[in-house]
């Protein structure tokens, strides 16, 4: 860098202080680009302008490089404090909308003296702004997941604001059947509850009463509710590792969940608290804590062994002698599952390949006999023993030659395989 050169060309072309200071700012760090300006306006060398920082020299504000939006700062920050105001959060994200002429300049003036050592106009709004946002407020600045984020529109004088969705992390069981686990529209109306007859009239959808979904309740509401009074939310959706089927109970340990809520006023809680307003009859969760959208992620990625409790019926007397050729049989077997029957509707039709680690017969009475089974994430456990009409192969149906299915079944435990 020619600092004379660049000196002259932005003084004869009536740079602010703050925008020549930007072009020195990596030069002098831990100075504002106004101070440095300031300084350089008066030095004629680089060593006259160290010995001028700190000197609390007036600064020139307002050019053609800036349009004087580090004037409009101070009261776009304000306004962002408004906004925030009655929505807790702890972290934030700058950012800001500057006039498209306002880079194009700025792009020009580095192709005469450089960019060297240079904060863009846009990084320095964005740091500043912050930087004010922060000591008003105590909030800290983050970059990748923060709570809330702003726009400061110097175009248009506002402020736009977005607030991030809260995730809690937490185990569920599901303690009676016949609930899904997640919010489950009715297909006839759309989610909508209605239809409109012949006549044009508005009427209750038929096939869910008007209720606009196929279940009353569901896993997710039982808890998200709950979480969206306390969090002061606009809505709760859950994401499970998994999930069990609607006549299956969710038992043991529980099933690994991350609860996102969305646009929530409210961001911390007693996790003790939290569960007592949760737990009931139907459902408990255990193990709440503060999640991230990260956290999220590798939640849905993650493999699991899932461990089944099923009460089996064959069509005919069965004996323990066949029960103990199925033990064998699938002693780390992997099967092929091709899509079931009863989820062909709405899954891809085709072959997957799963690991069944261990079955473990526990009871037998009549044609009716209870077992312990340890599989791979996505087995289709009912299948695995019925054979679902030869769509799974090999099955417990198959192994004995012995129609078979599963009458009740609960999931005693998920396991994570990187634990």
């Amino acid at each position: 860098m020619e600092y004379k050169k660049v000196r002259e060309y932005l003084l004869e072309n009536g740079a602010c202080d703050h925008c020549i200071g930007r072009q020195f700012r990596e030069k002098f760090r831990g100075h504002e680009s106004a101070e440095i300006g300031a300084a350089v306006r008066r030095a004629g060398s680089l060593e006259e302008v160290e010995g001028l920082l700190g000197k609390d020299l007036p600064v020139k504000e307002g050019c053609r490089y800036c349009d004087s939006i580090f004037s409009m700062m101070p009261g776009l920050v304000e306004k962002a404090e408004e906004k925030a105001r009655g929505w807790e959060h702890d972290t934030f994200l700058m950012g800001c909308r500057i006039p498209e002429d306002l880079i194009i300049l700025e792009e020009k003036m580095w192709e005469n003296i450089g960019a060297e050592y240079c904060e863009p106009l846009k990084r320095e709004a964005n740091r500043l702004a912050g930087k004010t946002y922060s000591e008003h407020t105590g909030k800290k600045a983050e970059f990748v997941y923060p709570d809330i984020s702003f726009v400061l529109d110097y175009v248009n004088n506002n402020v736009e604001m977005t607030v991030h969705s809260l995730y809690v992390y937490g185990r569920y069981q599901k303690l009676v059947r016949g609930i899904p686990q997640t919010r489950w529209p009715c297909r006839e109306c759309g989610g909508t509850g209605k239809y409109v007859d012949a006549f044009g009239q508005e009427k209750p959808c038929p096939k869910c009463k008007g209720l606009g979904k196929m279940y009353p309740e569901s896993v997710e509401e039982l808890i998200g509710e709950k979480m969206k009074e306390y969090f002061q939310a606009e809505d709760a959706v859950l994401h499970g590792s998994g999930r069990e089927d609607i006549d299956a109970r969710m038992l043991g340990n529980g099933r690994p969940f991350v609860m996102e809520l969305v646009k929530p006023r409210k961001r911390s809680f007693d996790p003790a608290e939290l569960e007592r307003l949760i737990n009931s009859d139907k459902v408990r969760v255990t193990g709440l804590r503060k999640s991230s959208k990260q956290e999220l992620v590798q939640l849905k990625a993650a493999e699991y062994r899932k461990k089944y409790l099923a009460v089996i019926e064959f069509s005919e007397p069965v004996f323990w002698e066949e029960l103990h050729r199925i033990e064998k049989a699938f002693d780390g077997k992997v099967i092929k599952q091709r899509t079931p029957l009863r989820v062909a509707h709405r899954r891809p039709d085709k072959i997957r390949k799963r690991k069944v680690f261990q079955v473990r017969f526990t009871g037998l009475e009549g044609n009716t006999a209870t077992a312990e089974i340890l599989t791979a994430s996505g087995t289709y456990v009912k299948e695995l023993v019925s054979g679902d009409q030869g769509r799974t192969v090999p099955s417990f149906s198959s192994v004995i030659g012995k129609e078979c299915r599963v009458k009740e079944l609960d999931v005693l435990e998920v396991i994570d395989e990187n634990a």
